[in-house]
């Protein structure tokens, strides 16, 4: 039967004192001695003993570390440094799904986008080259007059000199038939572009999930050192209101 003995040094110090008093200790007694302290809320005393580390077992949360942020840089690779390869395999093919479905997407709204200018370009005597807002605009009128007359109702209303379609920007489709036909081409291209843009999300969160597993899956927190048969472990608090930090010696029996 295991009993849990727990040896309480208890001080109350800010982090900067601690480490001062650290410093001057390791100047004092060398390198292989420390100071254990374990403070804590219902403690009033202080006290202290040194030991020699004999075969210190630091924490993982270096590992912890590690393993998230090669899952932040590629999704699996912290699975994969943890030995979990399966879970590896799972994120980083998912990535690479979402990363290709991005290209066909992306490479589906260039060519849908193409062939509707290239559509209006048959069928609305469009020429040159424009900008996105001149291309959504000749999708909503049969002709580009009927656009100025818009265009000039607008700017008797705001008291403003209304700027008209003139010159090669001209447009007039052929009838309405073949403007509902651009129409359909355009939300072709719109909806592959939000498919595009949705695979984002997905890489995001496949970050995430793969960050947060890899983390959670190093293990269980191990003492940062034994000494002497004893582990030591960093106890802290963290609230806002009383932040506490301090040092824990146990031993098992």
């Amino acid at each position: 039967m295991k009993k849990l003995i727990t040896v309480t040094i208890v001080l109350m110090i800010a982090s900067s004192t601690f480490a001062g008093i650290m410093e001057a200790e390791n100047n004092l007694f060398g390198s292989s001695v420390e100071r254990i302290m374990q403070s804590g809320p219902a403690s009033g005393g202080i006290g202290g003993s040194r030991v020699e580390q004999d075969s210190p077992q630091f924490s993982n949360m270096g590992k912890k570390m590690t393993a998230g942020a090669l899952s932040l840089f590629l999704p699996g690779a912290g699975q994969y440094y943890n030995g979990d390869h399966k879970k590896a395999y799972m994120f980083a093919g998912f990535e690479a799904g979402v990363w290709a479905a991005y290209g066909i997407f992306d490479s589906q709204a260039a060519g849908r986008e193409e062939d509707a200018r290239e559509y209006a370009f048959l069928f609305a005597d469009v020429s040159g080259v424009h900008a996105d807002d001149y291309w959504r605009v000749i999708g909503r009128y049969d002709y580009s007059d009927q656009y100025n007359e818009v265009l000039l109702r607008e700017a008797r209303a705001t008291g403003e000199e209304a700027e008209l379609i003139s010159g090669a920007d001209q447009w007039q489709w052929r009838n309405g038939e073949y403007r509902r036909g651009y129409q359909l081409l355009r939300a072709d291209t719109n909806r592959a572009a939000e498919r595009r843009e949705s695979m984002i999300v997905f890489a995001v969160l496949n970050r995430v999930v793969s960050i947060w597993d890899a983390v959670r899956s190093t293990g269980e927190d191990k003492p940062l050192a034994t000494i002497g048969g004893y582990d030591l472990e960093l106890t802290y608090s963290d609230s806002m209101h009383n932040p506490e930090a301090g040092w824990l010696l146990t031993r098992n029996f």
